[in-house]
């Protein structure tokens, strides 16, 4: 499977060689498509899509399959303590639509299936899961 994660492995999730891993997200697909998981911090103004320097596509990225999940593993914890919104958005998006749309379409009518704004105290709520949906 490909991975995106270049500058995003949940976009904070993927760590610089020097860096250590503190904490993994895992996210869960319990519905019964195909999902497409993207990560970034939020910036001091709310992040568009149109914004990311590449598209997301089902090819560079991982395709989470129903009833399965996928664990990104990074220094989370740092990069919270770093944020100056303290604030990590999780974009999921049906693979049907990234494989049959453009990504101008997609950005244009913002056609995610759920964003998830979260911050360090809501993700270990959560233990460091995201369930969709």
């Amino acid at each position: 499977m490909a991975i995106l994660f270049g500058i995003l492995s949940i976009c904070a999730g993927c760590p610089e060689p020097d860096e250590v891993v503190d904490s993994a997200i895992v996210v869960v697909n319990n519905s019964n498509r195909d999902i497409v998981a993207f990560g970034m911090h939020k910036l001091k103004t709310d992040t568009l899509l149109q914004t990311l320097p590449f598209p997301i596509t089902s090819q560079n990225s991982e395709v989470i399959p129903p009833g399965d999940s996928t664990k990104y593993g990074g220094p989370f914890k740092k990069k919270f303590a770093e944020m100056p919104d303290k604030v990590h958005m999780i974009f999921l998006f049906s693979r049907d639509t990234l494989d049959n749309l453009s990504w101008d379409q997609i950005t244009d009518q913002y056609l995610i299936l759920r964003r998830y704004d979260l911050t360090l105290d809501s993700l270990e709520g959560r233990n460091w899961k995201v369930i969709f949906p």
